[in-house]
């Protein structure tokens, strides 16, 4: 099960993409792919839905970010080693982690 959104910038809805790669409908289940909608008692509840009774969304026209206004990104930094090349640096033992917020 991966969840996204999708449709116009600023009009995104939330999708449940299942097994079969097809995107449906969370309208009416979630509000959003973002805050208490990530709780594990509501994605609990998703994971527990008759996917094929939700409604399928045809040809998404884009999809948006993967999460509503996140507060904070984790980062991996130098996790390609030509990545770790082209920056002049040694090849971490250890993958470097850092956040944005």
């Amino acid at each position: 099960m991966k969840l996204a959104r999708v449709g116009s910038v600023g009009n995104e809805i939330p999708v449940l993409i299942g097994p079969d790669n097809v995107a449906r409908s969370l309208v009416g289940v979630i509000d959003d792919v973002a805050g208490a909608d990530l709780s594990p008692e509501t994605l609990n509840r998703v994971a527990q839905l008759d996917i094929k009774s939700l409604p399928i969304v045809d040809s998404p026209e884009r999809y948006g970010a993967c999460v509503k206004a996140p507060s904070q990104v984790i980062c991996v930094g130098l996790n390609y080693a030509q990545h770790a090349k082209e920056s002049g640096m040694d090849i971490p033992k250890e993958p470097i982690l850092f956040m944005k917020s």
